[in-house]
């Protein structure tokens, strides 16, 4: 049977290999890769020192012990300078980087004391008062570093919508299921220091299931990066602060709502006539050289004058597109169905269909054939 130093064993060596590949694949996206190295580093020595420390009990303590229990006071913070690079709403510098450091490296010089007095006299107390306001601090610090990356988050989904029909090669979601993910394990192991610092009381195995949930924590981060490789080869992805300056620009465009009425319904006949959703990979630069539009013209056209964004626009097309195919055929290979209409998986075709006619494929199907059903 796998004891738990084998896996914490593991991922820090699975960590290893995922800080190597990132700082050297050599892609683009070098800079949102490397602050995700420091972050998968950081909780690599981690578990590195779990192992350790689980395996040889009775060793000496080493310089990095004095210094490591500052490490989750910049998990959250550089959770937050990865999000902000990925999103390219908060690119990360030199400056920026140092600043969100800080209260890390103060903790990290209230050690010193310890270090060259050897847990003794004032450094000792020194190194307890350090230690206890850490564990305070880290709740407010991780929440609010929680709150602002799902915040930028949520501005990149909106402004990929108004630019791509296709977003499952650019979407971050699964950061948003590791931000939240991380930010309750890091809560966890500070919620479990508490009695361990305060009252003097142990929970060891409560303390393991938090320890192994930081190493699954890495072990994730591996696979999302093999499953969306597009992310750390550094695909081109949207510029948020580009695609908001262009819904600016175009209040004070020549389009008057005449205009913008009938582009709007040249636009729709186009779409149905041409069947331009069908395109996979339709973008709004693609759809405005067809219709021979800017791109800042044709999104002022279908926000103002469809009420929707552009993915929501073209997507439902496809989703009608879809259910006529059902109407007419009946039952069909839905996984087919979903590629011919434009869609790129199954997921994404599920969600609009029900989102434009209130019903999965599968429902939909099954009232055809049996109209009483409910």
């Amino acid at each position: 049977m796998i004891n738990v130093e084998t896996v914490f064993l593991g991922a820090a060596l699975h960590g290893v290999a995922l800080v190597l590949l990132l700082l050297f694949n050599g892609y683009s996206n070098r800079r949102a890769n490397i602050l995700l190295a420091v972050l998968v580093g950081l909780l690599t020595i981690t578990m590195w020192n779990v192992f350790v420390y689980r395996s040889d009990a009775g060793r000496a303590a080493l310089i990095i012990d004095y210094y490591l229990w500052v490490t989750p006071l910049l998990w959250a913070p550089f959770l937050y300078l990865y999000v902000g690079q990925m999103t390219k709403q908060k690119p990360a510098n030199a400056k920026l980087v140092l600043l969100h450091s800080l209260p890390a490296l103060l903790a990290a010089v209230t050690q010193i004391p310890i270090h060259l007095l050897a847990d003794t006299g004032p450094g000792a107390a020194t190194g307890t008062l350090a230690y206890n306001a850490v564990v305070i601090f880290i709740y407010p610090q991780t929440a609010t570093y929680a709150l602002l990356s799902l915040q930028l988050l949520r501005t990149y989904r909106n402004a990929v919508k108004d630019s791509f029909s296709t977003i499952d090669a650019i979407n971050l979601n699964w950061l948003k299921t590791v931000v939240i993910v991380f930010s309750v394990v890091l809560m966890g192991d500070m919620s479990l220091n508490i009695p361990a610092t305060f009252f003097s009381a142990s929970m060891p195995f409560f303390y393991n299931v938090i320890l192994l949930a930081e190493a699954g924590a890495i072990f994730a981060i591996g696979y999302l990066s093999l499953r969306q490789p597009e992310i750390i080869a550094g695909t081109s992805l949207p510029d948020p602060h580009q695609i908001t300056e262009t819904k600016i620009k175009y209040f004070g465009s020549a389009i008057d709502q005449q205009l913008g009425r009938e582009l709007a319904d040249k636009l729709d006949q186009d779409m149905t006539e041409q069947k331009l959703f069908l395109r996979n990979a339709l973008s709004l630069t693609e759809l405005a050289e067809v219709m021979g539009l800017s791109t800042q013209n044709l999104s002022q056209v279908i926000n103002q004058h469809r009420h929707k964004n552009f993915y929501d626009y073209v997507n439902g097309y496809r989703a009608r597109y879809a259910a006529d195919q059902l109407t007419l055929h009946g039952k069909v290979n839905l996984t087919r169905l979903a590629y011919d209409a434009g869609f790129n998986n199954k997921v994404s075709f599920n969600k609009a269909f029900r989102k434009y006619t209130g019903q999965t494929p599968s429902e939909f199907v099954r009232k055809q054939h049996d109209p009483a059903l409910p």
